[in-house]
């Protein structure tokens, strides 16, 4: 809401555009300083960042931007996924709550794409789909999923 300046002293920046508080700085400063020359920059807060981690090629804070993100934008901006996206599971943590969901949902179902808040926790965990062929195969194996939703008779 508010920052403080030598000589210029507590000035009111909520709502207002960094080039609007540069002026008014200066304009605080004009009796003060000669020709005063102010530099405005915003940087973004922790506090306004999602944690990825898990099998994102680069996993860290990624900060939102003003606009809000999606859960595939924070996942683009990390890097997207190492791992095979029909194997990966998106795992969202949001306070005590947490819910997963395959990758593929929300990359075909553009409702699952849900904005993501301060603070989030996204993990993505690779987890091969498999099958177990069992009976009168002659042998026991363990068979991975090579496509999304696949049939008994496919299998």
């Amino acid at each position: 809401g508010a920052i403080s300046v030598p000589y210029a002293g507590r000035i009111q920046v909520a709502g207002r555009r960094p080039q609007d508080v540069q002026a008014l700085i200066e304009t605080e400063l004009a009796g003060k300083a000669i020709q005063p020359q102010v530099l405005v920059s915003v940087t973004k807060a922790v506090s306004q960042t999602v944690t990825v981690t898990g099998e994102a090629t680069g996993g860290g804070r990624v900060p939102l931007s003003g606009k809000g993100d999606r859960l595939l934008d924070v996942v683009a901006t990390a890097g997207g996924v190492r791992a095979p996206v029909n194997e990966t599971f998106v795992r969202l943590s949001r306070g005590p709550q947490t819910a997963t969901v395959p990758l593929t949902t929300v990359v075909s179902n553009p409702a699952e794409n849900i904005f993501l808040r301060p603070g989030d926790t996204l993990t993505l965990v690779r987890d091969p789909q498999t099958f177990l062929a069992v009976g009168a195969l002659g042998n026991s194996t363990e068979i991975p999923f090579q496509a999304e939703g696949i049939t008994l008779a496919q299998a």
